[in-house]
């Protein structure tokens, strides 16, 4: 496309998204953030009205099939699996055209398992602690720590995809919410396998010393269990 054209035409979708409260008066809620955080549009009516329902709202029952970017239930209710891709703005600006159910270009679910609830309190210290995280964009196939290779941080993957390589076998795949790295702090300070970049990526690191050992230890031992069973499988 014409640069100018193109211009005129983001020039145009910026217009509509400063000017969506108009829109909003169909009672939808507009994605850009000026305008849904506005007090003119929490004020806006019938909108204001009803937002209060959503306290007390009953949802339907969890299912085990899920739409597009759907969480993934297993047949107990338990949240099993969720999208591997976080980055809103990223998708927001390229899931149209082609890139749609409607198009003609697919692209691949990337799915991957739920964290732990240990993940989600390592990952709040990691985030929230005395270290501030050192924050990582990846492009998609990069390595981020090396088998063999000395390493001390431990990782969080923010968005995107992070493979488990070891001795050249893929193990496993992990998506947001998941911490890595721990087991090269635990077994003297060298990587026990590779992680890679399956997507674009964005990963926090700290020093594994930000974290109190036992827990490092058992989230090794999920990831052993998840090792073990991928060996079995393959």
């Amino acid at each position: 496309m014409d640069p100018a054209k193109r211009k005129l035409v983001l020039d145009t979708i910026h217009w509509f998204n400063q000017h969506s409260l108009s829109w909003a008066g169909g009672g939808h809620i507009p994605a850009f953030k000026p305008v849904r955080d506005s007090e003119d549009f929490k004020n806006l009516k019938p909108n204001s009205d009803y937002a209060g329902l959503a306290a007390t709202a009953v949802f339907d029952p969890v299912s085990t099939l899920a739409g597009v970017a759907s969480p993934v239930y297993d047949a107990a209710g338990k949240l099993s699996h969720k999208s591997g891709l976080t980055d809103y703005r990223d998708w927001f600006a390229r899931s149209f055209g082609r890139h749609t159910p409607w198009g003609d270009q697919d692209s691949p679910a990337l799915v991957t398992a739920v964290e732990t609830a240990l993940e989600r309190t390592l990952s709040v210290q990691l985030m929230h602690g005395s270290e501030k995280p050192r924050i990582e964009k990846l492009p998609a196939g990069h390595v981020l720590a090396r088998q063999g290779d000395p390493g001390s941080d431990i990782y969080l993957v923010l968005d995107g995809v992070i493979r488990i390589d070891r001795d050249g076998e893929q193990l496993a795949e992990y998506g947001p919410g998941a911490m890595l790295g721990e087991r090269a702090h635990l077994e003297g300070g060298v990587r026990t396998a590779s992680l890679v970049a399956v997507t674009a990526c964005r990963v926090a690191a700290v020093h594994a010393s930000q974290f109190d050992q036992d827990a490092l230890q058992e989230l090794s031992g999920g990831h052993r269990r998840e090792d073990h069973s991928a060996e079995t499988a393959g």
